[in-house]
């Protein structure tokens, strides 16, 4: 046995651990919370200080109770050993552990961001855990995220800085024969019209390309990070508008034109399905 082991040692280093517990919960409901009413805290903020405040207050409190009880030196020896057996057995829960501090130091993401980490996972953040991250899904099923997916992969984070998004840019073809002028002044009449999208940022209607097809034009429009969530509504909203101010002002969309090219006896079979024949000849009357 550790030579000034005794059963006062233990039951100090259970107190000083019950004690840290206590104190964790007491700053953190009669403290920060204070400090959070006062200030108007984001909910995403409060969570991680107060999640790093608890894990400090308790590792203090656990360091300082082996201490008194004089066994500073054994606590260390012990981590020390403890670190390296179980070090290769549980890697991915280490990495995902030292992954959260990550996140609540750097913040990439908040409770309440909306993220999409690829195609298939994307949502809400609801909880941020010392193994995973909670998100909410659009169809409100949860997926569940290793911390170390988070910081080794690219993530799209529209609350990132909050402010204010743009949805995703809507291209909108205008046919030759229309006014691309009038045209670009009425889907900038809409977009201010529309109660969702900011007048600063100062919407953007570009003609981006003047085609076979028409006058393309990229629609863009700025949303509080509030409407993060309803930004895909928004822009629907935006493009049912454009359709029916278009169809009130003779401005008409462009279609698909497709040119086929060849000899004029090797179209004779497409002409003749379609009832016509070159040089305006009537069709012969097929006979049985």
């Amino acid at each position: 046995m550790y030579e000034g082991v005794s059963i006062w040692n233990l039951i100090t280093i259970v107190l000083y651990i019950l004690g840290g517990i206590v104190a964790a919960y007491a700053f953190g409901k009669f403290v920060l919370g204070k400090i959070f009413d006062i200030f108007h805290v984001n909910a995403g903020i409060q969570n991680t200080i107060t999640s790093i405040a608890h894990y400090i207050i308790f590792l203090t409190a656990t360091i300082l109770g082996f201490n008194a009880a004089n066994l500073g030196g054994l606590v260390l020896a012990l981590l020390g050993v403890l670190a390296l057996s179980i070090g290769f057995v549980i890697k991915d829960p280490i990495l995902d552990f030292v992954a959260y501090f990550i996140i609540l130091v750097q913040r990439p993401i908040k409770v309440g961001d909306y993220v999409k980490i690829d195609d298939k996972v994307s949502g809400v953040v609801r909880k941020i855990n010392p193994r995973s991250v909670v998100l909410r899904q659009k169809n409100s099923t949860s997926i569940v995220v290793p911390n170390s997916m988070i910081i080794s992969k690219p993530i799209i984070n529209w609350n990132y800085s909050r402010g204010f998004i743009a949805f995703n840019d809507i291209s909108v073809r205008v046919a030759h024969g229309s006014d691309p002028l009038k045209a670009r002044e009425l889907m900038y009449k809409l977009l201010a019209e529309n109660p969702s999208v900011l007048k600063n940022p100062r919407p953007i209607v570009r003609l981006d390309d003047i085609g076979p097809e028409g006058y393309r034009f990229t629609v863009r429009g700025y949303l509080s990070s509030r409407n993060t969530l309803d930004q895909w509504d928004i822009a629907a909203d935006v493009r049912i508008a454009i359709l029916k101010e278009f169809a009130q002002n003779n401005i008409k969309l462009a279609v698909p034109v497709r040119m086929i090219r060849g000899a004029k006896d090797n179209l004779s079979p497409i002409i003749e399905d379609m009832g016509q024949l070159p040089d305006d000849q009537p069709a012969e009357p097929k006979t049985k």
